[in-house]
């Protein structure tokens, strides 16, 4: 039998954000740090890409058929972060990603559920790691915002005629 952790969180503590993303805030954003990223600007995260759940979720040790499994992480088996930075809002990364990182603050941390429209949909991805239809669990911290980017007419243009 499984058994969840007292502190076991259900999908109804989540707050609903933009297009059907749940998040769960589980750091606020660091004193003096306001400002949310804008489109083409470089960031700086930390984060665990997982199925089935969180890592935290379950009981470790436990066996469930549908144990939570780490797709993609910025940590190494060291538990060293090697941060991932990447220009948000212009599809580097799944558009779930992208949609939560535009409502992030620099220092907050949180637990996003993404649905498979906003994940990898209806593709299977890495040899079937990512079955299609997939939901994803992705525990990111906006650990930096890099500089102000300065567009130029083109740019701009492409952010207007490709929104997420």
């Amino acid at each position: 039998t499984l058994t969840e952790p007292a502190n076991a969180l259900k999908e109804s503590d989540y707050t609903i954000g933009p297009r059907g993303i749940k998040y769960l805030i589980t750091q606020t954003g660091s004193p003096g740090k306001s400002t949310k990223p804008i489109r083409g600007q470089t960031i700086k995260t930390s984060y665990t890409l997982t199925l089935n759940g969180f890592e935290d979720d379950f009981v470790l040790g436990q066996f469930t058929p549908n144990r939570v499994k780490i797709i993609d992480t910025s940590k190494t088996l060291l538990g060293v972060d090697e941060y991932f930075e990447f220009v948000v809002g212009i599809g580097r990364v799944i558009k779930g990603w992208d949609v939560s990182m535009l409502d992030m603050v620099q220092g907050e941390r949180r637990k996003i559920i993404l649905p498979p429209e906003l994940g990898y949909g209806d593709e299977n991805v890495g040899d079937g790691k990512i079955p299609k239809g997939s939901t994803l669990y992705l525990e990111v911290e906006l650990v930096e915002l890099g500089k102000m980017p300065e567009m130029n007419d083109v740019q701009v243009k492409w952010l207007e005629e490709h929104p997420l």
